[in-house]
């Protein structure tokens, strides 16, 4: 069955299909939307476009590449935007920042940075996990650092959760 979208706000209820039978699982985003749905493949899918795959090897891998992609879209706006906030709010200047600090921050984010262990700038830096150990052989950076796990649906979902775009809830039963 498809994800669907609700617009009652009662979370406690949105597990729970009109029928009384439970949904798996539901996310939640800020102003009260609530999509359910039976599977967090359908969770993903409601908001990747056309995220749907086939049960192969080659549609698993079809599917980490989607989840890739939009974890670079996520990385790359949510950096943007961050810079655009601090800059508003004074705690940010890019006019007294190094080069150096300059590149990490507005790199391209499907570059995988290698060049430092810890970031212990004020601004966080968006990165995406599966460029890095254990994932690669690169080193993952320490330090304030925002992921994005496009590893599988569950940790793209957390990652997404993490940042506070959305709630995943489960239904343990």
């Amino acid at each position: 069955m498809a994800s669907q979208t609700l617009t009652d706000t009662v979370i406690d209820l949105a597990l729970i299909r009109e029928d009384g039978t439970s949904w798996h699982a539901a996310l939640t985003y800020e102003g009260g939307a609530i999509v359910v749905a039976d599977t967090v493949t359908e969770l993903v899918a409601d908001i990747i476009d056309d995220y749907e795959f086939e049960d192969t090897v080659e549609g698993a891998r079809a599917a980490l590449d989607a989840r890739y992609d939009f974890a670079l879209e996520v990385v790359t706006n949510r950096q943007g935007i961050h810079a655009w906030t601090m800059g508003l709010e004074g705690d940010f200047d890019p006019a007294v920042e190094s080069e150096a600090v300059l590149t990490m921050i507005f790199a391209e984010k499907d570059r995988v940075v290698v060049d430092i262990e810890e970031w212990g700038h004020k601004m966080p830096l968006f990165l995406i996990s599966t460029d890095y150990a254990p994932y690669t052989k690169a080193p993952a950076p320490t330090g304030n650092i925002q992921w994005i796990d496009p590893a599988t649906e569950l940790t793209l979902l957390l990652s997404l959760q993490a940042l506070g775009d959305l709630e995943l809830l489960i239904n343990e039963s």
